[in-house]
């Protein structure tokens, strides 16, 4: 009996994206508030965003800036697919 060709990875573990990176993923920045647009540490979420960008080829850059006191954490990203034309 011939050997089954293992199905391709994507078929193995389907990825369900928690988050809408393909909103994000214009080439603009755009500010994502802890507890409003993310819920994991701002860490956390970080790599996560990273690990989303290296699946997909696409280019991410990311900045966080200083945590006012009694303010939520802010993080700021820009996802930049490198295929598409700048204009």
């Amino acid at each position: 009996m011939p050997k089954k060709k293992p199905p391709p990875p994507q078929a193995i573990r389907p990825r369900n994206e928690k988050y809408r990176f393909d909103l994000w993923s214009d080439g603009k920045w755009h500010k994502l508030t802890h507890g409003v647009d993310f819920e994991p540490p701002l860490e956390s979420f970080r790599s996560g965003v990273c690990a989303y960008c290296r699946r997909h080829g696409l280019q991410v850059t990311t900045k966080k800036p200083p945590r006012p006191k009694g303010q939520p954490q802010v993080l700021f990203i820009k996802i930049v697919n490198p295929l598409q034309e700048s204009t």
